[in-house]
C-alpha cells in the first residue's frame, strides 16, 4: 500500500489537495478537521470536494490505479 501510495501522490499532487491523516496521532489538525469522517476501518480512502462534501469512500487496500481512476472521475 505504502508504494500505491506515494506512486498515486505523486501523480495527483498539483491536481488535487492530498491529506494523509494517521488515526493514531489524534491531535494532528488534520486528525482534529476530518474526524466527523471516522472510518470504519483501515485503510479507508475518502475523496471530498472543496467544500468538504464526500464524493467517494473506500474501507481497504487500493492500488494506485484504483485511487486514480476513482480521482480522475472528479477532476473533470
Amino acid at each position: 500500500m505504502a508504494a500505491d501510495w506515494a506512486q498515486f501522490e505523486s501523480t495527483y499532487q498539483k491536481k488535487a489537495e492530498i491529506v494523509y491523516i494517521n488515526v493514531d496521532q489524534r491531535t494532528a489538525p488534520e486528525f482534529t478537521k476530518y474526524q466527523r469522517f471516522a472510518p470504519q476501518g483501515i485503510p479507508y480512502t475518502l475523496w471530498l470536494d472543496r467544500s468538504d462534501k464526500p464524493l467517494a469512500d473506500k474501507t481497504g487496500p487500493m492500488t494506485a490505479a484504483e485511487m486514480g481512476e476513482t480521482t480522475d472521475k472528479f477532476l473533470k
